[in-house]
C-alpha cells in the first residue's frame, strides 16, 4: 500500500473539498468559480492527497492550478493547503509540479499573485517580485463628478478589441475573455472608437470589474462609471495594478477603498525568454487574482 503523498489532476467532484480549504483561510471563491477553472485548464489543476492514517481519511489537502495564456505567459493560482497540514512542504511540492507542467509547454514567463505569507516561499523557488496588486472595494454611494469630460460612446458587445488586450496583457487570452464574458449575468462594454473595453460580472461580494483595458484614463473612467451604475448598489470589486497610477487615481476619486494587497511575482519558464511585452499602464483592471 502506497503511504506517500500523491499528486493527481483535480475534477469536479473535488469542488466541495477545495471550497472547504479555501473558505477556511478566508478566500471567497464559489463553486461556479472553481468549475470555470477546472474547465479552463483540465490538465493543469493539481491536488495533493495524503493516504489514510489511523481513523483519519485525510485525502485532498493541497491544491495548485496552472493556466496557460499562450506561449507568452503561464499563470499559477489557487495554491492552497489545509491549515492542519501546513509546514510539511506540500504546497512547495505541488508548485514544483505546476511549474514543470508549464515549462513542458514552453511557457516563456510564469507569474502569480502572492500574499505576504507566500512571498518568501516563492522567492526561494526563484520567483522575483514584480509589482503590487490592490484589491479595491466600493459599497453603495452616489457617483462623484467625473474627472474627465467625455463624449465617448459605449456599446454593450462581446467584440473585445484583441490587439488592444494583447498589447496590455502581453499574451493572447481570447479564450479566457470569452469564458468570462459568457458568465451568467456578465455584461461587456466596448468603446465605439475601439479605445477600451470592460467586463462586469457577478461574484460572491456583488460584482467584479475586470478585466478592463483602455488606451487612456478618460476611456477607463467612462467604462468605470458604466460599471458602477450597473452595479445597482452592490459592492464592486476592482483588482488593479498599483503601477498604473491612473487606475489608482480613478479608484480613489470614485470611492474605492483598498481591501487587500498582493505581490505579483514572476519566474522565467525557459532559458533566456524574450522580454515580457505587457503594458501595465493600459491594464486598468486585471481579470482577478485567479487568472491574472
Amino acid at each position: 500500500m502506497n503511504l506517500l503523498p500523491s499528486i493527481r489532476t483535480l475534477h469536479s467532484g473535488d469542488i466541495p473539498r477545495i471550497l472547504a480549504i479555501a473558505h477556511s483561510v478566508g478566500w471567497t471563491q464559489t463553486s461556479p468559480d472553481l468549475e470555470r477553472m477546472l474547465c479552463y485548464a483540465p490538465d493543469g489543476c493539481f491536488g495533493l492527497e495524503l493516504p489514510p492514517e489511523g481513523e483519519s481519511e485525510r485525502g485532498l489537502v493541497s491544491t495548485a492550478m496552472a493556466f496557460s495564456h499562450g506561449p507568452e505567459l503561464g499563470w499559477i493560482a489557487m495554491v492552497l493547503t489545509d491549515p492542519a497540514f501546513r509546514g510539511q512542504g506540500l504546497a512547495s511540492r505541488l508548485m514544483a509540479h505546476a511549474i514543470q507542467h508549464l515549462r513542458e509547454r514552453g511557457t516563456h514567463w510564469i507569474k502569480l499573485d502572492a500574499s505576504d505569507l507566500g512571498r518568501p516561499i516563492y522567492e526561494r523557488m526563484g520567483f522575483a517580485a514584480e509589482n503590487l496588486m490592490e484589491r479595491r472595494l466600493r459599497n453603495a454611494a452616489p457617483l462623484p463628478p467625473p474627472l474627465f469630460p467625455s463624449a465617448l460612446r459605449i456599446e454593450e458587445s462581446d467584440a473585445i478589441p484583441p490587439e488592444l488586450d494583447h498589447r496590455g496583457f502581453g499574451a493572447d487570452r481570447g479564450r479566457l475573455l470569452r469564458m468570462l464574458a459568457g458568465i451568467e449575468g456578465a455584461r461587456t462594454a466596448v468603446l465605439a472608437d475601439g479605445g477600451g473595453y470592460a467586463i462586469l460580472r457577478p461574484n460572491s461580494r456583488g460584482v467584479q470589474l475586470g478585466p478592463m483595458v483602455c488606451q487612456n484614463a478618460a476611456a477607463a473612467e467612462t467604462l468605470l462609471r458604466w460599471a458602477i451604475e450597473l452595479s445597482d448598489g452592490r459592492t464592486v470589486q476592482w483588482d488593479l495594478i498599483r503601477e498604473n497610477e491612473s487606475a489608482r487615481a480613478l479608484a480613489d476619486a470614485h470611492g474605492f477603498e483598498t481591501h487587500r494587497l498582493l505581490h505579483r511575482m514572476t519566474l522565467a519558464g525557459v532559458d533566456a525568454p524574450p522580454p515580457f511585452a505587457g503594458v501595465a499602464d493600459l491594464v486598468y483592471a486585471i481579470a482577478g487574482f485567479d487568472f491574472g
